[in-house]
C-alpha cells in the first residue's frame, strides 16, 4: 500500500486470490470513489460518453478496452514483469497502460482484465493523496503521456 492511500477494512488473501482464477484476470484493484465507477461490470474498462450539443448524456462501457492501474492493486507476477519490460521510462506508467502512447504495451494488456474489488458505497481504500495535493496546492499535468507535478500557481502561469 502506498503512503497516500488508507485501507478502510482488512483485506485477506481469500478476498483476492480466487479472483485470479477468473478468465484473463491479471490484476485485482480496489474500487474507489475517485474512479467514479458506475457500471455493473466487475472489470475496469474504458467508457465513452454519448453527447448531444456538447453535453454528456449517457455513458457506454467498452468491454474490449480494459484499463489497469498503478494505484494499490494485486498483480499476477508474470503479467507485471512483462508490463515492466514493455514500459518506456519517459511516459507516465498508468497512461502507457491505458492510452495509445505505448502501442506494444497497450496491445499486450488488451488480452487481460482488471477485476475491481469492493462495492459502493463501502470502498475498501480511500485516496488521501488527493486531499494532500489540494492542501499544498499541487497539480498533475499530463502532456503527450508525460506527467509533471507543479504548484497550482505555476500551472496557471505557464506560457
Amino acid at each position: 500500500m502506498e503512503d497516500d492511500w488508507k485501507l478502510s477494512q482488512q483485506v485477506v488473501p481469500s478476498d483476492v486470490l480466487p479472483l485470479f482464477t477468473k478468465p484473463n484476470v491479471r490484476q485485482v484493484s480496489f474500487l474507489t470513489k475517485e474512479k467514479c465507477w458506475g457500471f455493473r461490470s466487475r472489470f475496469q474498462s474504458k467508457w465513452d460518453h454519448h453527447r448531444l450539443w456538447g453535453f454528456k448524456l449517457k455513458r457506454r462501457l467498452i468491454l474490449n478496452e480494459p484499463e489497469f492501474t498503478t494505484s494499490p492493486a494485486f498483480i499476477e507476477r508474470e503479467f507485471g514483469a512483462r508490463c515492466g519490460e514493455l514500459m518506456a521510462e519517459e511516459y507516465d506508467p498508468e497512461k502507457q497502460l491505458n492510452e495509445p502512447h505505448n502501442p506494444a504495451l497497450r496491445a499486450y494488456v488488451k488480452e487481460y482484465r482488471n477485476w475491481l474489488l469492493g462495492r459502493k458505497p463501502n470502498f475498501l481504500i480511500h485516496d488521501i493523496g488527493r486531499e494532500y495535493r489540494d492542501v499544498v496546492g499541487l497539480e498533475k499535468t499530463v502532456t503527450d503521456g508525460k506527467s509533471t507535478w507543479q504548484s497550482k500557481g505555476e500551472v496557471g502561469n505557464r506560457a
